[in-house]
Protein backbone atom coordinates (compact mmCIF):
# COMPACT_ATOMS: atom_id res chain seq x y z
CA UNK A 1 0.00 0.00 0.00
CA UNK A 2 2.65 2.73 1.14
CA UNK A 3 5.42 3.57 -1.98
CA UNK A 4 8.17 4.94 -0.58
CA UNK A 5 10.04 5.38 2.44
CA UNK A 6 12.36 8.12 2.81
CA UNK A 7 11.99 9.63 6.28
CA UNK A 8 13.49 12.34 8.83
CA UNK A 9 12.66 13.05 12.50
CA UNK A 10 13.20 15.60 14.88
CA UNK A 11 12.28 15.54 19.23
CA UNK A 12 10.05 17.88 19.99
CA UNK A 13 8.50 18.64 23.67
CA UNK A 14 9.92 14.61 24.54
CA UNK A 15 8.22 13.09 21.35
CA UNK A 16 10.02 12.07 18.70
CA UNK A 17 8.02 13.37 15.14
CA UNK A 18 8.43 10.94 12.12
CA UNK A 19 6.50 11.44 9.08
CA UNK A 20 7.36 9.29 5.90
CA UNK A 21 6.46 10.03 2.28
CA UNK A 22 3.57 7.65 1.15
CA UNK A 23 1.76 6.71 -2.13
CA UNK A 24 -1.66 5.55 -2.03
CA UNK A 25 -3.74 4.69 -5.38
CA UNK A 26 -7.09 3.64 -5.57
CA UNK A 27 -8.46 2.16 -9.20
CA UNK A 28 -11.61 1.19 -9.66
CA UNK A 29 -13.59 -0.21 -12.69
CA UNK A 30 -16.70 2.19 -14.00
CA UNK A 31 -19.55 2.83 -13.08
CA UNK A 32 -17.58 2.28 -9.85
CA UNK A 33 -15.64 4.36 -7.48
CA UNK A 34 -11.89 4.85 -6.12
CA UNK A 35 -10.08 6.65 -3.52
CA UNK A 36 -7.08 6.96 -1.28
CA UNK A 37 -6.46 8.56 1.89
CA UNK A 38 -3.90 9.11 5.11
CA UNK A 39 -5.71 9.88 8.95
CA UNK A 40 -3.43 11.34 11.11
CA UNK A 41 -4.76 10.45 14.78
CA UNK A 42 -4.71 12.21 18.00
CA UNK A 43 -2.88 9.04 19.88
CA UNK A 44 0.34 9.15 17.00
CA UNK A 45 -0.78 6.59 14.85
CA UNK A 46 -0.78 7.33 10.78
CA UNK A 47 -3.41 5.68 9.28
CA UNK A 48 -3.25 4.78 5.30
CA UNK A 49 -6.49 4.12 3.25
CA UNK A 50 -7.75 3.09 -0.40
CA UNK A 51 -10.45 1.67 -2.00
CA UNK A 52 -10.83 -0.01 -5.25
CA UNK A 53 -14.92 0.14 -5.29
CA UNK A 54 -15.82 3.42 -2.84
CA UNK A 55 -15.58 6.70 -2.25
CA UNK A 56 -14.41 6.16 1.50
CA UNK A 57 -10.89 3.97 1.79
CA UNK A 58 -10.43 1.06 3.85
CA UNK A 59 -8.07 2.47 6.71
CA UNK A 60 -5.13 0.43 8.22
CA UNK A 61 -2.16 1.61 10.48
CA UNK A 62 0.82 1.96 8.45
CA UNK A 63 3.27 -0.54 8.83
CA UNK A 64 5.29 0.31 11.96
CA UNK A 65 4.57 3.74 11.34
CA UNK A 66 3.73 6.33 14.05
CA UNK A 67 4.45 9.94 13.87
CA UNK A 68 4.21 10.08 17.59
CA UNK A 69 7.34 8.17 19.67
CA UNK A 70 6.59 7.61 22.42
CA UNK A 71 2.47 7.61 21.78
CA UNK A 72 -0.56 7.89 24.02
CA UNK A 73 -4.35 8.87 23.78
CA UNK A 74 -3.24 12.58 23.85
CA UNK A 75 -0.34 13.28 22.56
CA UNK A 76 -1.57 15.33 20.02
CA UNK A 77 -3.17 17.44 22.27
CA UNK A 78 0.39 19.46 22.00
CA UNK A 79 0.83 19.15 17.92
CA UNK A 80 -0.65 20.99 15.24
CA UNK A 81 -0.78 19.07 11.93
CA UNK A 82 -0.98 20.77 8.16
CA UNK A 83 -1.54 19.40 4.90
CA UNK A 84 0.25 21.61 2.15
CA UNK A 85 -1.18 21.38 -1.42
CA UNK A 86 1.60 20.94 -4.46
CA UNK A 87 -1.16 19.55 -6.87
CA UNK A 88 -4.84 18.77 -6.95
CA UNK A 89 -7.82 19.29 -4.87
CA UNK A 90 -8.56 17.07 -1.51
CA UNK A 91 -12.44 15.42 -1.72
CA UNK A 92 -12.47 15.49 2.22
CA UNK A 93 -9.86 17.48 4.72
CA UNK A 94 -8.64 21.07 5.03
CA UNK A 95 -5.32 21.50 3.12
CA UNK A 96 -3.36 24.90 4.00
CA UNK A 97 -4.25 25.69 7.21
CA UNK A 98 -2.80 24.80 10.77
CA UNK A 99 -5.11 22.25 13.05
CA UNK A 100 -5.03 21.63 16.28
CA UNK A 101 -4.13 17.52 16.46
CA UNK A 102 -6.99 17.22 19.52
CA UNK A 103 -8.74 15.11 16.84
CA UNK A 104 -7.77 12.73 14.37
CA UNK A 105 -7.63 14.72 11.07
CA UNK A 106 -8.45 13.15 7.45
CA UNK A 107 -7.40 14.04 4.00
CA UNK A 108 -8.88 11.95 1.24
CA UNK A 109 -9.23 12.10 -2.95
CA UNK A 110 -11.86 10.46 -4.46
CA UNK A 111 -13.21 9.63 -8.21
CA UNK A 112 -16.35 8.72 -8.99
CA UNK A 113 -17.10 7.53 -12.75
CA UNK A 114 -14.90 7.03 -15.31
CA UNK A 115 -11.90 9.35 -14.75
CA UNK A 116 -9.16 10.18 -12.29
CA UNK A 117 -8.26 12.53 -10.07
CA UNK A 118 -5.04 12.90 -8.25
CA UNK A 119 -3.52 14.95 -5.50
CA UNK A 120 -0.43 15.60 -3.80
CA UNK A 121 0.83 17.40 -0.66
CA UNK A 122 3.38 18.10 2.28
CA UNK A 123 1.84 16.73 5.80
CA UNK A 124 3.72 18.84 8.44
CA UNK A 125 3.52 18.30 11.55
CA UNK A 126 4.52 20.92 14.75
CA UNK A 127 4.36 22.22 18.25
CA UNK A 128 1.26 23.80 18.79
CA UNK A 129 2.26 27.59 17.99
CA UNK A 130 5.71 26.72 17.18
CA UNK A 131 7.56 28.39 13.75
CA UNK A 132 9.26 25.10 13.27
CA UNK A 133 8.37 22.21 11.44
CA UNK A 134 8.94 18.69 13.53
CA UNK A 135 9.02 17.09 10.58
CA UNK A 136 6.93 16.52 7.36
CA UNK A 137 6.75 14.00 4.37
CA UNK A 138 5.17 14.02 0.81
CA UNK A 139 1.91 12.79 0.17
CA UNK A 140 0.32 11.30 -2.94
CA UNK A 141 -3.28 10.37 -3.29
CA UNK A 142 -3.95 9.05 -7.20
CA UNK A 143 -7.20 7.58 -7.71
CA UNK A 144 -8.83 6.63 -11.20
CA UNK A 145 -12.02 4.83 -12.52
CA UNK A 146 -11.09 3.31 -15.96
CA UNK A 147 -13.56 2.01 -18.22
Amino acid sequence: MSIAHFSSMTSANNVTVQIDDHILVGVGVDPGSSSAGIIVTRDGRIRLGESNTSTTPTYVDAPAVEWATPKHATVGDAFEVRMDTTGGTLSVGTANTWQALTSDRTYERATTGAGANNYSGTLRIRLAGAGVDSDSGAQTLNTSVIL
